[in-house]
């Protein structure tokens, strides 16, 4: 982490001072102050630069552990926000997108922009918000790629407006089998608990503060954790009053702050790719993410490359590894060998601590796929055992019956 120039000048300082408060360990993320970790008494604060395990290890996993057996709380405010609206939003986005995209007011889905060579683009949360009106939600820091993008690709005489929320908007996710219980004790809405939410729905509701209502626009259900939860977006100057009631109301629930390193490593054990994992250099069909290509809905950018790709068959593959690496973690861009030949690289790894094992994901040649196969990758010029591991190594919540 560089210390110059920081905080930035995206930050929301109200929210900062109020996280540093909490032990917030901020890393920079491409004009964004992010959390990291949460020290607490006794922890040794700071950032201490290592290629190892450092000071963040054992409070990662608290964090960890709050998130997958109580309910956590995590500020998500670098997400980048696009509204999308127009009489000619649906057939230009659909156009833009591989996947169907939402057709009922309230329904949210997952789509990715491809190039023509079938490659991931972006990936975005999309939501329906009202006819011919899109709340798009994209990682942090891809709003201005993304509008790029998307700007590049529109038809110039179509009726659409493209805007980019990204600085006026904010968003806190909260995750964890209590979190369910913890939000119904926020919001307004006393059926809050009784009402459906399919995963990737979404809903307007509000926030009780003593004789006040504070608006959250866009509630959504779901979490990148894994676990069952929900992201909400709301006005940028809002966030901190939201984070300190849910902190507050929390406390019965056993509510715990989390930063990135903790999403990273429970995402990771929920087998969920971020970026690392697609973009212009990997398709979808190698991510096995195939359920997101709508091939039936007719034309979109990218389509007649992924027809060939599929009828000519992958060369590359994303696998799950359990690593035997001591007490350094795999990153991303390390060689992934069979014997004495480079079959791969990996593109993420961080320690899970549900299952209290160092993981990666890679890309490897589809002639090493197999489950409990035995590889090796290469950590600081030193080999370590890798083992092809079934994913997700933890079921994410959607996925239990």
């Amino acid at each position: 982490e560089r210390p110059a120039g920081r905080p930035t000048n995206r930050a929301n300082p109200e929210m900062m001072t109020l996280l540093r408060e909490q032990g917030a360990e901020f890393g920079f993320r491409s004009g964004w102050e992010v959390p990291n970790w949460f020290a607490r008494p006794g922890d040794s604060a700071g950032y201490q630069p290592s290629f190892k395990r450092t000071n963040w290890f054992e409070p990662v996993g608290r964090e960890s552990e709050a998130v997958r057996d109580r309910v956590g709380v995590i500020d998500l405010s670098s997400f980048g926000v696009i509204l999308v609206k127009g009489k000619d939003a649906r057939t230009q986005l659909n156009r833009l997108f591989a996947n169907s995209l939402p057709q009922k007011i309230g329904e949210g889905r997952i789509a990715h922009m491809l190039t023509p060579s079938g490659k991931v683009m972006s990936e975005m949360t999309v939501a329906c918000t009202a006819d011919n009106e899109f709340f798009l939600v994209t990682g942090g820091a891809c709003d201005l790629h993304d509008i790029r993008w998307m700007e590049s690709n529109l038809d110039s005489s179509s009726d659409v407006l493209v805007e980019n929320l990204s600085d006026e908007w904010s968003c806190l996710g909260v995750a964890g089998p209590r979190s369910a219980q913890l939000l119904s004790s926020v919001f307004s809405e006393s059926d809050f608990l009784q009402r459906e939410w399919p995963v990737h729905s979404h809903q307007p509701l509000s926030v009780k503060l003593g004789s006040t209502q504070l608006a959250a626009p866009l509630v959504v259900r779901y979490s990148s954790t894994g676990e069952l939860g929900w992201k909400i977006h709301l006005a940028k100057h809002l966030v901190p009053s939201l984070y300190a009631e849910l902190m507050k109301a929390g406390e019965e629930f056993g509510v715990h702050q989390f930063g990135s390193i903790a999403a990273n490593s429970l995402r990771l054990e929920a087998g969920i790719c971020l970026s690392n994992e697609i973009n212009c250099d990997y398709t979808l069909h190698q991510a096995g993410l195939e359920d997101h290509v709508n091939m039936s809905k007719g034309g979109f950018i990218g389509r007649e490359a992924v027809m060939k790709e599929v009828g000519l068959g992958l060369r590359q593959k994303l696998v799950m590894l359990e690593v035997e690496a001591g007490p350094v973690d795999a990153h991303g861009v390390e060689p992934v060998y069979s014997l004495h030949r480079v079959i791969g690289h990996t593109t993420s790894g961080c320690f899970g601590y549900t299952s209290q094992k160092s993981l990666a994901m890679a890309y490897v040649s589809t002639l090493f796929l197999t489950p409990g196969l035995e590889l090796s990758v290469d950590l600081q010029g030193v080999r370590r055992k890798a083992t092809i591991a079934n994913s997700p190594i933890i079921k994410p919540y959607h996925m239990h019956s």
